[in-house]
């Protein structure tokens, strides 16, 4: 059977919650360092194959 490296795009949504006195105040938060909130919710809505490569016997892509 042989092997292959492929690899994939996907589009993924989550929601943050952030502590704010205004929409634009929690936007700004958010755009600044959107990976220190907890995310609360997380899907992905669809993804593609963009290239598969077969690898070799010693494991090495083609």
């Amino acid at each position: 059977m042989k092997s292959y490296l492929i690899e994939c795009a996907e589009i993924n949504y989550f929601t943050i919650e952030v502590d704010a006195e205004s929409m634009d105040e929690a936007a700004e938060k958010a755009r600044a360092n959107v990976n220190s909130y907890d995310v609360i919710d997380e899907y992905v809505s669809e993804w593609d194959i963009n290239e598969i490569r077969e690898l070799d016997e010693g494991g090495c892509a083609i």
